[in-house]
């Protein structure tokens, strides 16, 4: 069944986020931000030559290292950091992200 197939799929990448470490190193360098994982990888989607998409919400400017995680990973890890998603002008992306996965934390979406 491919719906069972999808749900351990994304529960597997999931666990892949986690196990890598990156959501921990994000939590801890961005004071515990608000993660949505969303694409493909999140969708369970994905494919060898997929990124990883993560929305980021913090007001911190701070430089994020992820090599480490890209290689553990195999996979280029793309971030979108906003301090709110209502900062997002791209509809497209922003419904993407708050039909995503949440990590850690939330989205804020009104104030």
């Amino acid at each position: 069944n491919s719906d069972a197939f999808l749900l351990e799929k994304k529960l597997f990448n999931i666990k892949q986020a986690y196990s890598s470490g990156l959501i921990s190193y994000l939590k801890r360098e961005l004071s515990n931000p608000g993660i949505i994982l969303f694409g493909s990888y999140a969708k369970g989607e994905d494919r060898e030559e997929s990124d990883i998409d993560l929305y980021i919400e913090t007001p911190s400017k701070k430089t994020l290292n992820l090599e480490k995680f890209e290689r553990i990973l195999s996979r280029k890890i793309e971030v979108f950091r906003f301090k709110a998603i209502s900062d997002i002008k791209n509809k497209h992306l922003a419904n993407n992200i708050l039909n995503g996965i949440t990590l850690s934390g939330f989205a804020r979406v009104f104030e």
